[in-house]
């Protein structure tokens, strides 16, 4: 799996959760959660 993919996985996976928790909680609260999925980063530190 490209390095590209996992970065992919993670965004849609963190976008599809919080988009849940906003419907379900109502308050946009659960945005502040994209700051995990942003600072993931490379083994390396970069990406090819």
């Amino acid at each position: 799996m490209k390095a590209t993919t996992a970065y992919a996985i993670v965004w849609i996976s963190s976008a599809i959760a919080i988009s849940t928790g906003i419907f379900i909680t109502e308050s946009l609260v659960a945005l502040w959660a994209l700051l995990i999925p942003a600072l993931v980063s490379g083994p390396d530190g970069t990406e090819k």
